[in-house]
């Protein structure tokens, strides 16, 4: 391919939006296609059966094609026309448009209940006196998981009490119960890794001990042989 025909590739290829600090990543396959003459780059499967999902439906992201790179340094590569599992979960809607949800290590999973960290933060940063969120699951032993989150306040907060109660309603209005975080804590600010991105992986253990239980968020249905 000549050099514009590789730019124009890149750009259909892959367009990102920012919405409330929070990156989506948005795919057009019907673009794709024409430009490479080939099938659409389709790759969303159902995690264990490898088949592909319903459109809007939440699978594995996977993707194969010739800009597709051969694999990682010291693994086996990849075979021609082998799909590549990104370790992303998304989905399609009905004009080909792909939208990543979350890394799969990021999903949290409360009572049987899928909750995307993003989506969660979205609404966290949305209220004025949030200037940043990051959300995590927390190991229980009843609900496997519950969503916790560290936020940033914007500016000096005088009523602790008062500031988390009106975040609390804020929340309550725009999450279904099972994804509003039932532990908070107030931070200075958000640890990040190295490429700038916040060290997800890490909040449990930095910031556990400074949680303490928050609003009425609860999963829509108890854990399977549990009491609510």
């Amino acid at each position: 391919l000549a050099l514009a025909d590789l730019e124009r590739r890149e750009l259909l290829l892959e367009r990102q939006v920012r919405h409330d600090g929070a990156a989506r990543h948005v795919l057009h396959q019907q673009a794709l296609a024409a430009l490479l003459e080939e099938e659409p780059l389709r790759a969303l499967e159902v995690v264990g059966d490898r088949a592909v999902v319903a459109t809007g439906a939440v699978g594995r992201i996977t993707v194969r094609g010739p800009m597709r790179m051969r694999g990682y340094w010291g693994q086996t590569p990849l075979a021609d026309g082998e799909w590549f599992d990104t370790g992303d979960l998304g989905s399609l809607d009905p004009g080909g448009v792909l939208s990543i949800h979350a890394r799969r290590t990021d999903l949290i999973v409360t009572g049987g209940e899928n909750v995307y960290p993003v989506e969660v933060e979205q609404c966290l940063e949305a209220h004025p006196s949030v200037a940043a969120a990051l959300v995590f699951g927390i190991p229980d032993p009843v609900w496997g998981q519950r969503v916790a989150a560290a936020v940033v306040a914007r500016g000096d907060v005088t009523d602790e009490a008062a500031w988390r109660a009106a975040l609390a309603e804020h929340a309550r209005g725009r999450l279904a119960g099972f994804k509003r975080p039932r532990l908070l804590a107030r931070v200075d600010a958000i640890a990040a890794l190295p490429s700038g991105k916040p060290d997800r992986a890490g909040a449990a253990a930095r910031y556990g001990a400074a949680l303490s239980a928050w609003g009425d968020g609860v999963s829509s249905r108890p854990p399977h042989g549990s009491n609510p």
